[in-house]
């Protein structure tokens, strides 16, 4: 990933499958991978991984905190069907759809969800510190 990356949680397949089942929701091979090696954490202090489409990300979810934001969707501005996984330093996510490939932002401010990759390799290809 990045030096400047803290991983806080390494997953296992087992852990992994257990948050599909809570999620109704079946994770790409990929995330799987990257929940595996990488796991979840965040960037360090003020270092922000900037994107080509002009966003950043931050951090990438721990698998509990995506069953609570996706429990309570609405109350956290999330759109329905959508399986947050990180976000930028401003709030804004990233996310999974339950019924269409690919990676999303929604963006609060302008209220938008755009698709910005078409599978989580190519969001990962993305991140260039």
């Amino acid at each position: 990933m990045s030096e400047f990356y803290i991983s806080e949680k390494i997953y296992s397949e087992k852990q992994l499958r257990n948050y599909e089942v809570k999620l109704d929701f079946n994770f790409t091979s990929t995330y799987k991978r990257f929940m595996k090696e990488v796991g979840s954490g965040y960037f360090s202090g003020d270092y922000n991984v900037m994107l080509p489409n002009g966003t950043s990300i931050q951090n990438f979810y721990p698998l509990k905190l995506i069953v609570e934001l996706t429990r309570d969707f609405h109350k956290n501005e999330i759109p329905e069907e959508s399986i947050p996984f990180g976000a930028d330093n401003t709030g804004n996510i990233y996310c999974f759809r339950k019924e269409v490939d690919g990676v999303f932002f929604v963006d609060h401010g302008f209220n938008s969800v755009d698709k910005i990759s078409e599978d989580f390799q190519s969001f990962l290809s993305l991140i260039k510190p």
